[in-house]
């Protein structure tokens, strides 16, 4: 929903935070090289937590599992000591490899 207010815009989201799941599917657990530390779900995608910066920069996908998510993409994401979090965005269900506009990290 976006309201206006004099010369200013004002949206609002709904929230759509990821949830614990217990039952990680194969694909997603050999479809990444290195094993999660947590996993949620959410509408659009599985979140894989991991305990450090090091694991979601060295993490390597295999796409053709991740495909087998499908409709979900998959973000990788860990703390980070220079930044809130750091993440990657794989979406191989969904006709893509790794999302280029994340940037490096």
């Amino acid at each position: 929903m976006v309201e206006q207010e004099d010369d200013y815009l004002q949206m609002s989201f709904p929230n759509l935070s990821p949830n614990e799941i217990s039952n990680v599917p194969n694909s997603l657990l050999k479809g990444l090289s290195i094993a999660a530390k947590e996993v949620l779900l959410s509408e659009q995608a599985y979140y894989v937590i991991y305990n450090g910066e090091s694991d979601v920069r060295n993490v390597i996908s295999n796409n053709t599992l991740l495909k087998e998510l499908a409709p979900y993409d998959v973000v990788v994401t860990a703390p980070s000591a220079e930044y809130d979090f750091v993440s990657r965005y794989f979406w191989p269900a969904n006709g893509g490899d790794e999302d280029p506009v994340k940037g490096p990290i």
